[in-house]
């Protein structure tokens, strides 16, 4: 289907949205436990609430503790389910600011080209380190004469800049790639496999003999 086109304000709002609702977990998390050990241990609400921070923190001084069998049976279940709430949501929340500076070293790499796209433009990104690295000599040579960027060359080139992958791992392709480019077009087709196929029985021929 059609992918909508990448919004910055609309990603920000879903990270603080994501944010809000984690801090509204921990919330509802440390409200049902006081609420149940206020009825369960006729504490108050500060001691409650007392004893299931130091709880789901793992902290646990042990000034105040349950007394009945149905409190502590309440209270075996909710470490389990209190520390797994709380220890998902601050890994959730400590992501945020990476987060928040991917979203904008992403709308800044999409913006890269933007509306001011000209003739200059188009030289200047064919000719870049990036790209340069990605193509084959015949294919530098024909964007010298005429500047072109085709489309996967543009996506991998626009990952890059976004730190989604690394230069090595495109190097690594390009090597098993560029052995069965016989002809160095930067393209293969079945005369590039015929080629290939013909000089490994060569080799292997060689080999025995």
């Amino acid at each position: 289907g059609h992918q909508p086109a990448f919004n910055l304000k609309q990603e920000m709002r879903r990270v603080f949205g994501d944010l809000w609702w984690n801090f509204a977990v921990i919330g509802s998390t440390v409200a049902i436990g006081t609420t149940a050990m206020t009825q369960l241990e006729d504490w108050s609400a500060s001691d409650a609430f007392y004893f299931c921070m130091i709880t789901i923190t793992t902290v646990g001084y042990g000034d105040i503790l349950p007394t009945n069998q149905t409190s502590k049976l309440f209270v075996i279940f909710y470490i389990l389910f209190g520390f797994g709430v709380l220890a998902n949501s601050l890994t959730a929340l400590g992501a945020v600011p990476s987060r928040i500076q991917q979203l904008r070293k992403l709308d800044k790499s999409l913006s890269l080209l933007g509306e001011s796209l000209d003739a200059k433009h188009l030289s200047a990104l064919c000719s870049c380190k990036e790209v340069s690295q990605i193509r084959s000599r015949a294919q530098i040579a024909k964007s010298q004469s005429a500047p072109y960027i085709d489309r996967s060359e543009f996506v991998l080139w626009q990952l890059l800049k976004q730190d989604k992958i690394q230069m090595d791992d495109i190097q690594r392709c390009v090597q098993v790639f560029d052995k069965l480019d016989y002809d160095g077009s930067g393209s293969l087709d079945q005369t590039d496999i015929d080629l290939y196929l013909s000089q490994r029985s060569d080799d292997n021929v060689h080999a025995i003999t």
